[in-house]
């Protein structure tokens, strides 16, 4: 098995993990942000000097891994936006047109709609 750099994973999730709503386009549920603001600093602690993911305490393993699911499935929706010349008009449309949007994705992908809900396993614990 291939061992996930560290560096490649902060850098696609890190607004993400800090983040109240973690995605403009997608109705995330879960717990956010995936970090509270008192354990940032444990946080970049706990990533400091590592170089793979798997280096990191199973908490802060988590939070990538929630943070890099989010950020794929967001990637993932706005390129069937753009390829379905949708990308522009999506943020004009009203809650009813988004939410089919989303559901025709889905009807698209192996992915499901409870895939937008992040199980909360460790949230604020140490």
């Amino acid at each position: 098995m291939e061992r996930i750099l560290l560096f490649d994973v902060l850098n696609s999730t890190m607004k993400i993990i800090k983040a109240k709503r973690p995605s403009q386009l997608l109705p995330f549920k879960g717990n956010f942000p995936l970090i509270n603001p008192g354990q940032e600093q444990l946080f970049n602690a706990g990533c400091e000097g590592k170089t793979y993911l798997d280096e990191c305490e199973p908490w802060i393993q988590q939070a990538l891994i929630k943070a890099q699911r989010i950020a794929d499935i967001e990637k993932g929706f706005f390129e069937y936006l753009k390829r379905n010349n949708l990308d522009v008009s999506y943020y004009k449309m009203n809650g009813k047109e988004k939410a089919a949007e989303i559901k025709r994705f889905f009807n698209t992908t192996i992915l499901d709609v409870t895939d937008l809900e992040i199980k909360d396993s460790s949230y604020g614990q140490l």
